[in-house]
């Protein structure tokens, strides 16, 4: 067993555009896409990644995915604080957490758009299905009428529409990530990882009527712009949602993910208290991780263990803010969390971790022309 720290570096990519050839050579994976970020080059493009834990048996199906979570999400991962602090840990390769018959597995997941040239830039990011003359998904399913943009639209191999006579020409990426681990030991104390959604559907437990809680996550949503009149700095959206953790603990470690024109976050309690805000870090350059316009960064709360405590059932609330001056498609507005048993009594020994990096090369992208 070991405890994990993931940190991840993207250099010079200028790409924003769904590849899941690694996931084409691994058909054994089992499990959704989850997301975690690497930082983009010139100031025009970004890229999402998703380093995150499957369990996998024989061979993929659908009705029987088992995910164990990821690490983080969004492009602003190279400018957010990841390091969980000792003595606490992720915990991968506890045979007692893996279910007979499968194993543990780790998947690289990068979401790339090229916005080389592109008509519109933002649009473009926010995978509007118009630039990119989308009206079936990546199944081959019709869009519903109502859905205007998100990453349903810009699946593999879809190309947003560029200025005309615009060319770019392919690249080679490269790609590296560090990952920090030491061998599990009784010190450390192992965290829970819980992704709230805003968009989540949530039906809680009622053991008299045996309704089991169950969660379904729309993933993304759109924001629709202001009325014409109101002043733009007085334009915010907010979507929030009520919803419970499965254990109580301690809180370790809080990050919130938005898209560009976020806002910030905040996680309440059951009282009114606020558990963590999380607000973004916009760019205002043009070298890689400070590029204008787009998030490069998201503030993190680091509570003094045992000072913010989620007690059992407990009805949380998560707010979400994002500027409507203008329209907005495919946002998100996640959080991150990680919980630790409050009754663990950690051993105040810290733990060197050992550095192992890996690089990827030739991750070969085309770049696209007008459809």
């Amino acid at each position: 067993m070991l405890k994990v720290e993931v940190m991840a570096v993207l250099v010079r990519l200028n790409l924003e555009r769904w590849s899941e050839e690694m996931a084409k050579t691994a058909p054994t994976i089992v499990g959704r896409r989850c997301w975690v970020s690497f930082a983009d080059g010139d100031g025009d493009g970004g890229c999402f990644a998703a380093i995150c834990r499957y369990l996998v048996d024989g061979e993929r199906e659908r009705d029987e995915q088992k995910e164990l979570g990821g690490v983080l999400g969004g492009s602003e991962t190279r400018r957010t604080a990841t390091h969980i602090p000792d003595p606490y840990g992720i915990e991968i390769g506890n045979p007692v957490e893996i279910p007979h018959g499968y194993e543990e597995k780790w998947m690289l997941n990068v979401h790339a758009i090229d916005t080389r040239g592109v008509r519109d830039r933002l649009g473009c990011t926010e995978c509007r299905c118009d630039l990119y003359n989308v009206t079936v998904d990546e199944y081959g399913r019709a869009l519903p009428p109502d859905y205007d943009g998100g990453f349903r639209c810009c699946y593999d191999e879809t190309k947003c529409r560029v200025k005309e006579g615009f060319y770019g020409v392919k690249r080679s990426l490269y790609l590296r990530y560090t990952v920090k681990y030491i061998d599990w030991d009784a010190s450390i104390v192992p965290v829970k990882i819980y992704i709230l959604d805003v968009t989540d559907i949530w039906t809680r437990s009622d053991e008299s009527k045996g309704v089991r809680s169950q969660h379904y996550c729309l993933v993304e949503y759109k924001v629709e712009s202001c009325d014409i009149g109101v002043a733009n700095d007085g334009c915010t959206h907010t979507k929030s949602l009520s919803v419970s953790l499965p254990t109580s603990g301690d809180v370790i470690y809080g990050v919130a993910h938005q898209h560009t024109a976020g806002m910030g976050s905040t996680l309440y309690g059951q009282d009114g208290r606020v558990i963590c805000s999380s607000n973004p870090i916009y760019g205002k350059g043009n070298e890689a991780g400070n590029e204008a316009g787009y998030i490069v960064g998201m503030s993190t709360c680091y509570p003094v263990p045992g000072s913010v405590k989620i007690s059992d059932g407990e009805i949380l609330t998560l707010v979400s803010n994002y500027s409507s001056a203008r329209r907005h498609t495919g946002v998100m507005g996640l959080f991150y969390l990680l919980v630790a048993d409050s009754s663990a009594k950690p051993d105040i020994a810290l733990h060197a971790p050992a550095h192992v990096r890996l690089l990827f090369p030739d991750l070969m992208f085309g770049m696209f022309n007008s459809t």
